[in-house]
């Protein structure tokens, strides 16, 4: 798991251990952290936050793609611009989600790269690709 943010790391791991059937395997904070540590641990799913410009996600998605066996990557960003989370969505990963706080009129999104066009859900309740 990979995020800038030490409370939203916590935060995640705790609620996906709370799951039972998951483990966290390791933290970093930033996207370089996210690559050694996969290298490292192998793991099914990398959780990622990604700021903009997307260029260094990007590089930081080439190579763990290019590792065997290569991780599913949840990518999670503060942005819920749509042409930014179809820039995101074009670098590949499983799930592009947005973690910024629901206004009264929309719902924090997640886009798995299938979904239809306009699917709206909540970050903790979405599903990539299988």
């Amino acid at each position: 798991m990979a995020d800038d943010h030490t409370l939203f790391r916590e935060g995640m791991a705790g609620l996906l251990a709370s799951y039972g059937a998951l483990e966290v395997v390791g933290e970093s904070a930033n996207d370089d952290g996210a690559v050694a540590l996969a290298r490292e641990t192998k793991p099914d799913v990398v959780i990622m936050q990604v700021q903009m410009p997307p260029e260094k996600a990007k590089r930081a998605l080439d190579q763990m793609r290019a590792l065997s066996p290569a991780p599913k990557v949840i990518i999670v960003t503060m942005f819920e611009d749509p042409r930014l989370m179809r820039e995101l969505l074009k670098l590949g990963p499983a799930l592009t989600c947005s973690r910024a706080p629901p206004r009264a009129s929309s719902s924090a999104r997640c886009a798995p790269p299938s979904s239809t066009r306009g699917e709206r859900t909540w970050w903790w309740a979405c599903r990539g690709q299988r």
